[in-house]
């Protein structure tokens, strides 16, 4: 009898563990999921139809509705690009994954000209974008800016 209460204290122990290790499991950056293989930036993807932008900014009345896509980034998993960014940039705006629903954009000359994006974050919920940054120029100007980007 003590055997077969050693053998299943034993096997309830084992149970524990693996149960306790597979809870804590952390996905590598950009990673998510209880596999960890699905890329966090997925859900950012839409194309080729892209997001509808429906920005308003503080400078100059700045009220925009136009398209920007969001595409994958070959540099790492966890990074995305913006293209047609402020409904102006003809280079990409880059971004990062910082958790599974948030992206952050960090200073950036996208154009290589007087126009720099300062810094900015996005987060997608119920599969829309809100998104606030700033744009400034070297004049010492700034766009600060608020919109949402729905799915096309």
């Amino acid at each position: 009898m003590k055997k077969i209460a050693s053998f299943l204290m034993a096997g309830a122990l084992v149970a524990a563990l693996m149960t306790t290790s597979s809870c804590s499991k952390t996905c590598d950056a950009g990673y998510e999921g209880s596999d960890c293989k699905t890329e966090m930036r997925t859900k950012f993807i839409n194309e080729p139809n892209g997001w509808s932008a429906d920005e308003t900014g503080t400078r100059s009345g700045h009220s925009n509705a136009f398209t920007v896509h969001i595409q994958t980034s070959s540099t790492a998993v966890d990074k995305i690009r913006i293209t047609n960014f402020w409904n102006s940039f003809v280079g990409d705006v880059n971004a990062t994954m910082t958790n599974s629903n948030t992206f952050t954009i960090p200073s950036q000359t996208p154009d290589n000209d007087e126009y720099t994006v300062v810094s900015g974050t996005g987060t997608i919920n119920n599969g829309v974008v809100s998104v606030t940054y700033s744009v400034s120029d070297t004049s010492g100007h700034t766009d600060a800016v608020t919109g949402t980007w729905t799915k096309k």
